[in-house]
């Protein structure tokens, strides 16, 4: 059971570094398109970042209620 719990979690920190990766990649283009500087850039990271957060907790909040994650 551990095991399996620290390959979820490691898996979920995997998915959370390559998603946010991936937008730091296309923030240049994401610049150069829609003309945007260096703060404008900062607020896409971050509510990138702040949504995703809000899913996870959203999505291990209810797998906990319906009983799936009953460890947690």
């Amino acid at each position: 059971m551990r095991t399996a719990i620290l390959f979820t979690m490691c898996a979920g920190m995997f998915l959370v570094q390559l998603d946010v990766t991936v937008v730091n990649v296309a923030l240049p283009t994401l610049g150069s398109e829609l003309h945007a500087d260096v703060p404008q850039l900062q607020w896409v990271v971050v509510g990138y970042s702040v949504v995703l957060a809000a899913l996870l907790l959203t999505g291990v909040r209810s797998a906990t209620f319906s009983g799936i994650a009953g460890w947690c």
